[in-house]
């Protein structure tokens, strides 16, 4: 764990203080909120979630490994969730998000500790 906090304060270090709409909030971490992805009264297709979850797996993968990846259906603010290998992985999928323009929203990335994130997908616990 030391180890681990050690790594994300290098990777904090390093993390320009200005990126794009606002700053990356959060500590830099394995576990993201990305924000603005998906207006649930918009959406009409039986299996949009999918289609959301799918593409944002596809496009994250180019960072790092996916663990776990979950759109929340029901977030009013469009919100899917995600669990990459490492650190780095995450830092690097955030800076290519944030600000980032999908389905004619801005999307906004926010870095989650690892017991919000495991609190919300218990499930997870096991894939560290």
């Amino acid at each position: 764990a030391e180890q681990q906090q050690r790594t994300a304060q290098a990777i904090a270090a390093s993390v320009p203080k200005d990126t794009g709409p606002g700053r990356i909030q959060g500590a830099p971490s394995k576990f993201l909120l990305i924000k603005n992805m998906f207006n649930p009264a918009e959406e009409t297709e039986a299996d949009w979630a999918d289609a959301v979850r799918e593409d944002t797996e596809i496009e994250c993968s180019k960072f790092g490994k996916v663990l776990h990846c979950s759109v929340d259906q029901q977030s009013q603010g469009g919100h899917v969730y995600l669990m990459f290998d490492s650190i780095q992985a995450g830092v690097d999928a955030s800076h290519a998000l944030h600000g980032r323009w999908f389905a004619k929203r801005m999307v906004q990335v926010e870095y989650l500790k690892r017991d919000v994130y495991i609190e919300k997908y218990p499930q997870v616990q096991q894939l560290q």
